[in-house]
């Protein structure tokens, strides 16, 4: 059995896309520029928010050099009032960190958010109980976005593990190579932002349609 889980947190754990896609597109209008439907934002997301608002300016075909640097700041202005803007778990999510709590597991969270946003969407979903360690895209502290493998190593420190006592658990390609990168098992989850045939690209040691199965996942170590 596993002795800890690290969890992506957008796409994995909760449903934020309207929360994003509302950010952005709030600034997109006080900038003047087009918006854009949520549903594109299953592909833009995943990268971190800098990435975020290039491709998204790249979507509007406008300069991106000319609206980058406005469009960020916005953008952090405004997920920092939004973040949790239509924000829910995914079903059966709060369960199953409930019983691998109980049964001991160490549970973490390593998200592309800036590192104050990705706490404050676990307090507001989840409350911080349930969560041994939380951490975001904290560059000052030398803990960059993923798939770079500073804050998954940083996150095993803290809870005290080896590599193979842990998964890793994600819903991009991102997810997946971070996983690789740091030399610890991977699930690829299907209920997030991408596909299947994405996930499959980089060969996790499980690919599961249903939050419960991580139950399982944690059991076959």
């Amino acid at each position: 059995m596993y002795q800890g889980c690290i969890f992506d947190l957008d796409g994995t754990l909760v449903d934020s896309i309207e929360a994003i896609a509302y950010s952005v597109n709030l600034t997109f209008q006080e900038l003047h520029l087009p918006t854009i439907p949520v549903k594109d934002f299953y592909t833009y997301v995943g990268d971190g928010y800098k990435v975020l608002i290039e491709r998204c300016l790249r979507a509007v075909k406008v300069d991106v050099k000319e609206y980058f640097e406005v469009a960020a700041v916005g953008y952090k202005r405004n997920f920092k009032a939004n973040c949790l803007y239509h924000v829910t778990p995914y079903e059966g999510i709060v369960e199953v960190l409930e019983t691998l709590k109980q049964q001991g597991v160490k549970l973490a969270i390593v998200s592309n958010k800036p590192h104050e946003r990705a706490k404050d969407t676990v307090e507001g979903v989840f409350g911080l109980e349930l969560f041994d360690y939380i951490q975001g895209e904290q560059e000052e502290k030398g803990i960059y976005k993923k798939p770079d493998v500073s804050g998954v190593n940083y996150v095993l420190e803290q809870l005290g593990l080896k590599k193979e006592e842990c998964l890793y658990i994600g819903d991009t390609n991102t997810d997946m190579i971070t996983g690789k990168n740091a030399g610890i098992d991977t699930v690829g989850v299907l209920w997030g932002f991408r596909t299947e045939e994405e996930l499959k690209e980089y060969h996790p040691k499980y690919i599961i349609k249903d939050t419960r199965e991580i139950l399982d996942c944690v059991k076959n170590s």
